[in-house]
């Protein structure tokens, strides 16, 4: 009984094994101490009798039989006890299951809760709905309120919960009398003061598509041999050509701007880099959803580098209304510019397309070098005199005058056609291959054999140079120029430097539609085919030319209150009344919204100091012109990038600095409003942006450092920038190129110019 009590706890009533081996276990002593006692009581006498051995004997049977039994009684009480837990388990699991009628209401609750949560959401759309008729009421009306002032805007000053960081913001809603107004010509060109196309060039005019100077199957001339070789451009006289003026130093366009009473005035090469900015503006681009536009995003530094622009002082005139006002120049910094070979080379292309092959030999400025024949093979030298006759005078640069608003804009004309549209003015563009694109820097790049042959394909074709003109935003900047210049279109001759591949001419239409919606017109024209009068399609067809110029009219009324609301009236608080400033804009998308704004920075500068930073480029002289080695044209470009730094901190320490922003909200077409980026559907005299303006102070000069670095960081990016596997590639199709030229030579040894077979009498 001791060990029983000593080794068996008590656990409320249940027998676990913990138990029944403690149980075992004192019943193994027992029966040890028992058999002791019967073995010490043995020992203890001499002879062992029969009889008790016998009941020692029993005694052991009969405990071992009571154990037994005793095991055997604890194992079946313990497997009762765990029926009834089991039993007790699935009792309070079918309490808790629900029976059908329960399952019948959860299922009606279920349903009542569903059609409650559609009600909800019913109710919310409803509100939604009643939310949105109710702020186009309010924007009717406020449109209705704007539409009733006549300078069209409206100033308000807004808490900083509503406001970007705080600051005055104005509204504006652009005007119809403006956008509707067709872009004036202020002067005219005089026709016979520009080039026409040489060569029977003006063939490509009129006939579109891709024209091959050679058939690269038959290597048959289409046009004549002498454009295939390309002159050297050590070899050109730039000094008989025009040299470009500045509009800073223009002084016939500054009287003109005076007679004209406008404001402002700039050329064709010192806008489109802004308009490049307010077109991504106006459209919410983003390169990851170029659909609306084709397939074909940008990419590089038409995506990420500011422009920038010095606004100049230049003399005053008197308005309508007898006041006096400041006229300002505009034009585009180039303290960040750096020739290159393929500027060099575009001088003179452009004159050999536009002069004989007589006449171009004039332009030539080595002597004693061979001359190129007709045929475009080289001749033995001739006679000094009769290979280099007198240099012509430089030609007088042709202008055509435009003007939007208070702007007058200024485009230099290339080329004339009587036959074509309009003033029958066009723009001359040459186009690098892109092994010399990638390369440009190097003098040498020229001197491959890389070919362009090809309709189709990522190498060697016209399709690759065509999707990398728009890729790098070069095809924008072309939509610009003839915009502002008023010209029919573009005329683009294909190269490598040393030869031309071929030519295509592309109307302003053919250039709106690669940037305003073709893609969109052609469904709308598959959606309304049962709809829609024939005519009414028909007059829909000019679509994407009225976005176009109705967008770029936008951009000049935006960027003319801009100037005049803002920048100059904030100058003139701050006591700088008609100085001169430097203008950075720059797009942005803050991470986590849609929508872009334009960010301007206005900061004043001296005329000195504009200068200076204009003179940046000659100062470390990079241009092909000079004898100057890969070495020195990087050692110069490494200076010019650290000394524009040091003289950038110099000019905008303690200065004032403007700084705004712009934003855009809603389009309104035939009073219908929707977000700004919806183009209109049909062709419409009503149409109008609602849009405001911002002065900014928060962050300041920290975007103003960043701007003006990553203008800098261009000139070494452009320097150090190697596609190393794009090279490589390039390099490879160079090595095929010297091949097929191997192998054209055969067939190209007495050169074959197309002519027809049957003449217009023998028909």
């Amino acid at each position: 009984m001791m060990y029983t009590r000593k080794c068996i706890p008590r656990s409320s009533g249940r027998i676990g094994l913990f138990e029944l081996n403690c149980k075992f276990h004192c019943h193994a002593l027992l029966y040890k101490d028992l058999s002791d006692v019967t073995t010490k009581s043995t020992l203890n006498k001499d002879t062992p009798t029969t009889s008790s051995a016998s009941k020692s004997d029993n005694a052991k049977d009969s405990f071992l039989r009571r154990s037994d039994s005793f095991m055997q009684r604890a194992l079946l009480m313990q497997k009762q006890k765990q029926k009834e837990k089991t039993k007790e388990t699935e009792k309070e699991k079918e309490k808790q299951r629900p029976t059908r009628s329960q399952y019948k209401s959860n299922a009606e609750n279920e349903s009542a809760q569903n059609s409650s949560r559609t009600r909800i959401a019913r109710r919310k759309s409803r509100t939604d709905r009643t939310i949105k008729a109710s702020r186009r009421r309010s924007n009717a009306s406020k449109e209705k309120e704007l539409r009733g002032h006549q300078s069209n805007d409206v100033t308000k000053n807004v808490s900083n919960s509503e406001n970007r960081k705080g600051g005055e913001l104005t509204h504006y809603i652009t005007s119809t009398k403006n956008s509707n107004k067709p872009i004036l010509q202020c002067i005219a060109p005089k026709k016979g003061e520009v080039p026409l196309l040489a060569h029977n060039l003006d063939r490509v005019l009129f006939s579109p598509g891709v024209h091959f100077l050679q058939d690269p199957r038959t290597r048959i001339y289409n046009f004549t041999p002498f454009l295939k070789n390309v002159i050297n451009y050590r070899d050109f006289n730039f000094d008989a050509v025009s040299s470009y003026t500045p509009v800073s130093k223009h002084k016939v366009m500054l009287m003109n701007a005076q007679k004209f009473k406008k404001q402002f005035y700039s050329s064709t090469s010192s806008m489109t880099s802004l308009l490049s900015k307010f077109y991504m503006f106006l459209n919410n681009y983003s390169r990851h959803r170029v659909n609306r536009f084709g397939n074909i995003p940008f990419s590089g530094m038409i995506n990420d580098l500011p422009s920038i622009i010095f606004a100049q002082p230049q003399g005053e005139f008197q308005d309508e209304q007898g006041n006096s006002k400041t006229v300002y120049s505009l034009q585009e910094d180039s303290s960040c510019d750096a020739e290159i070979l393929l500027s060099a080379m575009g001088v003179c292309m452009e004159t050999l397309l536009t002069n004989p092959e007589k006449e171009f030999l004039k332009y030539k400025k080595e002597k004693g070098r061979k001359a190129l024949s007709l045929n475009g093979e080289q001749q033995s030298p001739l006679p000094l005199h009769s290979l280099t006759p007198l240099p012509p005078s430089p030609p007088v640069n042709s202008y055509n005058y435009a003007s939007v608003g208070s702007f007058l804009m200024r485009s230099q004309l290339d080329c004339y056609d009587p036959r074509l549209p309009g003033n029958g003015t066009f723009d001359l563009k040459t186009r690098a291959s892109a092994n010399v694109r990638y390369n440009s820097r190097d003098p040498n790049a020229g001197e491959g054999d890389y070919q362009i042959f090809k309709l189709r394909g990522d190498f060697e074709s016209y399709e690759a140079e065509f999707r990398d003109l728009i890729r790098t935003g070069a095809m924008l900047k072309y939509l610009f120029q003839a915009r502002i210049g008023q010209m029919d279109g573009i005329f683009i001759a294909y190269h490598n430097v040393n030869s031309i591949f071929g030519f295509q001419y592309l109307p302003l239409e053919e250039l709106d539609k690669l940037f305003y919606c073709e893609k969109f017109n052609e469904k709308q024209l598959k959606a309304d085919l049962e709809t829609v009068a024939i005519e009414e399609h028909h007059g829909q067809e000019n679509l994407p030319s009225f976005i176009g110029e109705t967008q770029f009219k936008f951009s000049m009324e935006m960027w003319e209150k801009l100037m005049t609301n803002h920048i100059l009236k904030d100058f003139a608080e701050a006591g700088l009344k008609d100085t001169p400033f430097r203008m950075l804009v720059e797009t942005v998308q803050p991470r986590g919204t849609k929508n872009k704004f334009l960010r301007v920075i206005a900061i004043p500068v001296t005329v000195d100091e504009i200068k200076e930073f204009q003179l940046f480029p000659k100062k470390h002289p990079t241009d092909f012109k000079q004898d100057l080695t890969d070495e020195q044209r990087q050692t110069n470009l490494q200076k010019h990038s650290k000394e524009l730094k040091v003289y950038n901190e110099q000019t905008t320490r303690d200065r004032k600095i403007l700084q705004y922003t712009i934003d855009l909200h809603l389009s309104f077409v035939n009073g219908e409003s929707s977000p700004y980026y919806i183009l209109p559907k049909v062709i419409t005299k009503d149409w109008k942006l609602s849009y405001t303006i911002t002065k900014v102070d928060f962050d300041a000069k920290t975007n103003l450092k960043r701007m003006l670095s990553q203008a800098v960081d261009k000139l070494l990016l452009k320097s150090g920038q190697t596609l190393t596997s794009l090279q490589k590639i390039h390099k490879f199709y160079e090595k095929l190129g010297t091949l097929r030229k191997e192998n054209w030579a055969l067939k190209e040894e007495v050169p074959q110019v197309y002519k027809p077979v049957f003449k217009d009498d023998d028909a």
